[in-house]
């Protein structure tokens, strides 16, 4: 699991991988193959445990919204000015 968490510690801080992994909709088989392609070696229940362990337990939409924070983006659905463009305040 050492190797699924160094990975996914990776991804927060490289747009790149993130934008693969986006782009395979966190596919697990895909993820790991994008990963062994990258370095690391785990499998997939080495994976889910690193996301639960790392993130918490995360949907498949939050899992595609991981930035630089390690986390869903925009967790209070404001935007880029602090306003919620629903018009709710989120305080």
């Amino acid at each position: 699991m050492g190797n699924a968490k160094s990975f996914l510690k990776t991804v927060e801080s490289n747009p790149e991988l993130q934008n693969q992994l986006n782009a395979v909709d966190w596919d697990t088989q895909k993820v790991v193959g994008i990963a062994a392609h990258a370095g690391f070696s785990f499998n997939a229940g080495e994976l889910q445990t690193a996301i639960d362990d790392l993130w918490g337990n995360l949907s498949e939409a939050d899992l595609r919204k991981v930035q630089g924070a390690g986390g869903p983006s925009n967790p209070l659905g404001k935007d880029a000015n602090g306003t919620d463009p629903r018009g709710k305040d989120n305080n």
